[in-house]
């Protein structure tokens, strides 16, 4: 990851495999204070899952997806 950074009570963090950072990735939002974890992966076959389902994550976390989708 970069280290991770705070986006309001987030705490943001992304990864991904060296030479494959455009496919083999990970997003992690953390939310300390409901004491709650998000994830959001992408594997070779281009298919991204989230955990929970994207649709339960706050808005702060969705709009961290879809900067990381980009």
């Amino acid at each position: 990851g970069n280290g991770g950074k705070f986006e309001g009570d987030l705490l943001v963090d992304q990864a991904c495999m060296s030479r494959s950072c455009s496919t083999d990735r990970v997003l992690i939002v953390a939310d300390g204070r409901n004491e709650k974890i998000y994830f959001a992966w992408q594997t070779d076959e281009q298919t991204i899952k989230t955990r929970p389902e994207l649709s339960s994550w706050p808005e702060t976390a969705r709009r961290e997806f879809e900067k990381w989708q980009e």
